[in-house]
């Protein structure tokens, strides 16, 4: 077995290794039998383990399995994801394919959440239930016919405290007139005693 390289750099603009191909192979090939075939470790929290840029149209990272995903990212931190993309020139951020199966595919609490708007142009299913745009547009005008009778409601309610208060305004004035017909009753039972008893004297 021949020694494994080992290259060390104290030169910031200089790597420890560099592979170059000017042919059209493989810059750098890694190969294991039992665990990954390259793996990059850094220990800069503004840099990345792995770094791939493609200067010339390609991708920046390509990634294929036969078995497994092609691409897994676990992340530890609950204020950051595993997987961000960043699309700075107008494009898709995140774009997910598959011709026979789904495109994206989450899972979780919440399986999505979307801060924006948000266009849809396929049907729409619900627990099961599709929902095009006749269901939609259905469920609009249902919404509305509801706002609408909600409308009607609270203007009964509105109409029916107004009675309520009335009502009130009247049995009370009722009651403060009959409080003062039993008022002027004894009064005048007690002239009329006074008269009695004046005329038996």
């Amino acid at each position: 077995m021949s020694e494994p390289y080992h290259g060390v750099s104290t030169d910031p603009t200089v790597p420890g290794v560099f592979g170059e191909n000017t042919a059209t192979s493989n810059g750098v090939l890694g190969i294991s039998q039992g665990t990954d075939g390259v793996r990059g470790v850094s220990m800069s929290p503004e840099h990345a383990g792995v770094a791939g840029t493609n200067v010339n149209g390609g991708f920046g990272i390509f990634a294929e399995s036969t078995g497994l995903d092609a691409v897994r990212a676990i992340n530890h931190s609950p204020q950051h994801a595993a997987v961000i993309a960043t699309n700075v020139n107008g494009g898709f951020g995140v774009v997910g394919e598959s011709p026979d199966g789904i495109g994206v595919l989450g899972k979780g609490k919440t399986a999505g959440s979307f801060d924006g708007n948000v266009e849809v142009t396929g049907d729409l299913k619900v627990r099961g239930a599709s929902l095009g745009p006749e269901q939609i547009q259905a469920l609009g005008q249902q919404i509305t016919s509801l706002q609408q009778q909600v409308a009607t409601l609270h203007s009964q309610v509105t109409g029916l405290q107004s009675f309520v208060t009335n009502l009130s305004s009247q049995l009370t004035s009722l009651s403060s007139k009959e409080a003062a017909d039993v008022q002027g009753i004894a009064v005048s039972l007690v002239t009329l005693a006074q008269r009695v008893s004046n005329l038996g004297g």
